[in-house]
């Protein structure tokens, strides 16, 4: 639930004239998140990049974990009876394929959905991999939640109203240059919070979210917040 209005919240942050601001977002939502539009959109972002540009990549929704190929998927909307050729599951390596010919100076990329940590690993192992900064929601194999006082997924909910933005009591209030290590730090907190309001039997602490910063220190989403 509530993953549409996950791609409109972050559709309005990146888009803020006040804020991010970036020049080019392609927001897909329900019908049209498939798999091949997905992948011809992230093909268009990264062919259409150089070196200078910062390029994000957000996705929200469910994952999958195919256990005899030992390998995961975000699965698209059509994931359950496939289109245009595909099956709807965008596999960590067919990403990994697209996100390997990038040239931009960052990439962010931010999974709410299960088993999204999994996604990393292909990711890892690319030649352009210290460019990159990955938010995900869960830990290999562990499930995503949802907010449901806010309409939004948990995770998103605590990195964009909870660190980033700062629109709770006692949120870090984040900014458009601040590292998103420490928005990630505050973020995670935001969500330990959560623990006893959404699934109360549930064990939170191996689901925490996880972070993979190849790029270092300094990675924000502004270019006035890299010296």
């Amino acid at each position: 639930m509530f993953s549409d209005n996950d791609a409109d919240a972050w559709n309005e942050q990146l888009t803020d004239e006040n804020g991010v601001d970036f020049d080019h977002v392609t927001v897909l939502k329900n019908n049209a998140a498939k798999e091949k539009a997905i992948k011809d959109a992230l093909t268009t972002m990264v062919s259409g990049a150089d070196g200078g540009d910062i390029l994000a990549f957000i996705f929200s929704g469910k994952g999958h974990y195919n256990q005899s190929e030992n390998s995961w998927a975000l699965a698209a909307h059509d994931a359950t009876s496939g289109d245009n050729g595909e099956d709807g599951d965008l596999y960590d390596e067919e990403l990994a394929t697209i996100m390997g010919d990038s040239i931009a100076e960052r990439v962010f990329f931010f999974f709410d959905c299960c088993n999204a940590s999994g996604m990393s690993y292909e990711l890892a192992e690319l030649n352009n991999s210290d460019t990159f900064f990955l938010a995900t929601a869960t830990a290999v194999n562990q499930p995503s939640f949802q907010d449901e006082d806010a309409h939004l997924r948990c995770w998103t909910q605590c990195f964009l109203n909870y660190a980033w933005n700062g629109d709770e009591p006692n949120g870090y209030e984040g900014s458009i240059t601040a590292d998103f290590n420490d928005i990630y730090i505050a973020a995670l907190q935001g969500y330990i919070l959560y623990a006893g309001t959404h699934v109360p039997l549930y064990d939170y602490s191996i689901q925490n979210p996880q972070k993979w910063n190849f790029y270092g220190e300094g990675f924000c989403l502004s270019k006035e917040g890299i010296l």
